[in-house]
């Protein structure tokens, strides 16, 4: 989108943007494609505000999901103690 509006206002060049479909959810306004195309949001702003409880749950490293993920010994961060220390 920025590069459409600030730089080249072209789409017939073959240029490619990524979507997180599976995102959608944690998103306050959620980005519409349709046909292939991204379409900016009505409401202002860039659709980058996040619903306030997934933010709380993706909180790193004291949200829900993360604390479970260590927990679990599926993610384990080597540096955790020492940033808990300087903290």
């Amino acid at each position: 989108m920025w590069d459409y509006v600030s730089v080249s206002g072209s789409m017939e060049d073959g240029r490619l943007i990524e979507h997180v479909a599976q995102l959608h959810e944690h998103f306050l306004h959620p980005v519409t494609v349709r046909n292939a195309r991204y379409f900016p949001p009505t409401d202002a702003g860039y659709s980058t505000e996040m619903v306030e409880d997934s933010a709380v749950r993706y909180l790193y490293p004291d949200g829900k999901v993360w604390r479970r993920l260590f927990n679990d010994e599926t993610y384990w961060d080597p540096s955790l103690e020492q940033k808990r220390l300087l903290a």
